[in-house]
């Protein structure tokens, strides 16, 4: 018969994946994503802040102190991401030991990386919280009430 090959009936046996030493790893490349996360999180946060600078204006024209919104603006970054930061390295693990399991590899984890990489995202959030203070204290002036 000339037609495409027929599949054995029953479980197909996949070929068993070898390490590949010209492919070494390469732990950092999911530190090169965290300054595109950051740089999207600054931007979404003086986004958000130049959406409510007639509110900051009026926040300093009160006498609020300037650390509270620096504060707020801190919970406002940091909460979100670090609901994300708790279940995500679980979440991975779980996923990738569930991959392994399923190839018939040996399931190791490097719990090293993993605690730099949860750290470093931590890291990105005060980070951004510390890049946007400025844009955050240039909007808390009172000259903000004045219209044209």
């Amino acid at each position: 018969m000339d037609g495409p090959p027929q599949r054995p009936h029953g479980p197909v046996a996949l070929p068993r994946a070898e390490p590949r030493p010209d492919r070494p790893r390469r732990p950092g490349d999911p530190v090169r994503t965290l300054p595109l996360i950051g740089s999207g999180l600054i931007i979404s946060t003086v986004g958000q802040l130049h959406e409510r600078r007639r509110l900051l204006s009026v926040l300093a024209a009160y006498g609020t102190r300037r650390a509270t919104p620096g504060r707020s603006m801190l919970w406002q970054t940091a909460v979100p991401v670090v609901l994300g930061l708790g279940p995500a390295p679980a979440c991975g693990l779980a996923l990738g030991s569930l991959l392994l399991t399923t190839l018939d590899h040996t399931v190791t984890v490097d719990w090293p990386v993993v605690a730099a990489m949860t750290g470093t995202g931590g890291a990105v959030i005060l980070l951004v919280t510390a890049l946007s203070l400025p844009a955050l204290w240039r909007l808390m002036r009172p000259d903000g009430l004045r219209t044209e």
